[in-house]
Order: C-alpha cells, then sequence, then structure tokens
C-alpha cells in the first residue's frame, strides 16, 4: 500500500500508535477494497513534497486484514488533526527493519495513479517498488 502523509505530526503518529489510516467509501480519495488492499503487507508513506518517507512500515497481521474505525475512534487516540470522513480504514503496522537503510524514487513508479500526488492512495506491489528502491545511508 501506498499511502498519504500530512506532516511531521503525522509521522509520528503513525510511529507512536502503531496505525495507519485510509480514507474509505465514495469519498475523493477514498480506498475501494480490493485483493490487494485488504492483503496487503507492506506500506509506503509520501507526502506532499513527492519525495518518500524512507523505509517501509510491515503491517501487522495482514491475514486478518485492516479494521474499520470511526472519526471518534480515530480523535480518541490522539489523532493529530479533526478526521474529517466518518470512517477509515486503519491498519496495524511497525517499522519494518529489513527496509530501513531503503528509499524510493516516486517519479519512477510505473503504476501510481494520476491523483497519487494529491494524497489518494494506491496498492502496488512490492516488485514494482523494488524496482525503484535505493540505497540511502543512514
Amino acid at each position: 500500500m501506498v499511502g498519504w502523509v500530512k506532516s511531521d505530526a503525522h509521522l509520528q503518529w503513525i510511529e507512536s500508535k502503531g496505525k495507519y489510516n485510509f480514507r474509505m467509501g465514495s469519498a475523493v480519495g477514498g480506498l475501494r477494497l480490493s485483493a490487494q488492499v485488504v492483503g496487503a503487507t507492506y506500506l509506503l508513506l509520501h507526502g506532499s513534497n513527492g519525495q518518500a518517507v524512507p523505509g517501509l512500515f510491515r503491517i501487522q497481521n495482514p491475514e486478518s486484514g485492516p479494521r474499520v474505525h470511526t472519526a471518534e475512534d480515530l480523535s480518541a487516540m490522539g489523532y493529530p488533526t479533526t478526521p474529517t470522513q466518518a470512517s477509515y480504514l486503519v491498519y496495524d503496522v511497525v517499522r519494518a527493519e529489513e527496509f530501513e537503510s531503503m528509499g524510493w524514487d516516486m517519479s519512477a513508479l510505473a503504476s501510481k495513479p494520476d491523483k497519487a500526488e494529491q494524497g489518494h492512495p494506491f496498492a502496488i506491489s512490492l516488485l514494482d517498488l523494488m524496482l525503484v528502491s535505493k540505497k540511502i545511508c543512514s
């Protein structure tokens, strides 16, 4: 999965809570529940600067799939901004140590949808992601 990170505070919340939320439903940028989405095993984050966050997050217990949480649930978890949707698809995530020294060239992703730079999420295979990987210094 490829998701949007709004700010440093948002990234800190993801890391501290071990959660990542996607908009769902018919809202603009809402995620459709495909087999790739429900069975995802890794999460790549990127932001408005066109850059991907180094490393990946591993989705915990991918065989269980994500959960649906309400806006109130996110607020109760200390979400750093006011949720704008009624419900969200939420994955349990943790930094994937095996990818901590990897960077990603978002501009080279062949299957990136047109609206990815506006924060719209999408699913991609790990193979396609590895094709745009680069080693970074730590």
